[in-house]
């Protein structure tokens, strides 16, 4: 989590304020271990994440075998075995009001149909829990690598065009602006043991899922959540 996202963060929860019925769930604010994990990544960009200093093809870059070595170093300060377990904090918020509060800004006759396929399967739920997965992550260990991620541009919300010229620019500057490769393979290393923790990683956060995938469809069942099944 970056400043940016700090500050979109920020911004949904003020525009979430203003829409925000009374009663309803509240996008929680930013805790003492989030904060952290802020403060970390703010003394750990690299100078393509900045636009003062951007990324070009011809400046001259710290070596492969350095950038490889000081990877390899942070295992001893985050060990790739930390990443294996997943223990929720105590101050977790529950993920049907994580989710209910996703809702702020959506349309709202299609906010049930979205509550419905997800409570159709820990699957379905996985995939439209973001922000529950978003909070989850920012209570784990963290290295201070750091990579833009882009999503895809669905072509039944574009015109064709458009869809192209928005997918290609977003990769374009992905990729340009990706994190540091070599970095990121000293700290993996060639060894199955990232491998193995991220496998035990997953098992534990299915667990998880599945657990609050049931919260939800209790909310729904219960009429607390309006739900649109089926579809």
């Amino acid at each position: 989590m970056t400043n940016r996202v700090r500050d979109d963060l920020n911004s949904t929860a003020t525009t979430a304020s203003k829409e925000r019925q009374p009663g309803s769930v509240q996008i929680p604010d930013l805790d003492a271990t989030q904060e952290l994990v802020i403060a970390v990544l703010k003394t750990t960009r690299e100078h393509w994440h900045s636009s003062v200093d951007p990324y070009s093809p011809l400046k001259a870059h710290v070596s492969v075998p350095t950038r490889y070595a000081a990877g390899k170093a942070l295992r001893n300060k985050v060990p790739r075995e930390s990443h294996a377990e997943w223990n929720p904090p105590k101050n977790r918020p529950p993920a049907v009001d994580l989710v209910m509060a996703g809702n702020a800004g959506r349309q709202p006759e299609l906010v049930p149909l979205r509550i419905g396929r997800m409570a159709a399967s820990p699957s379905a739920f996985l995939r439209g829990a973001a922000a529950v997965m978003a909070w989850d992550l920012s209570h784990t260990p963290i290295t201070g690598i750091q990579t833009l991620i882009d999503g895809d541009a669905h072509i039944n919300n574009f015109g064709l065009y458009f869809w192209g010229f928005v997918c290609g620019t977003q990769l374009a500057h992905a990729h340009s602006r990706n994190g540091d490769a070599a970095k990121m393979s000293g700290y993996c290393g060639k060894s199955e043991v990232l491998d193995e923790t991220l496998a035990d990683f997953a098992e534990a956060y299915g667990d998880q899922t599945e657990t609050d995938h049931a919260a939800l469809v209790q909310a729904v069942q219960q009429g607390r959540v309006k739900a649109v099944e089926g579809v």
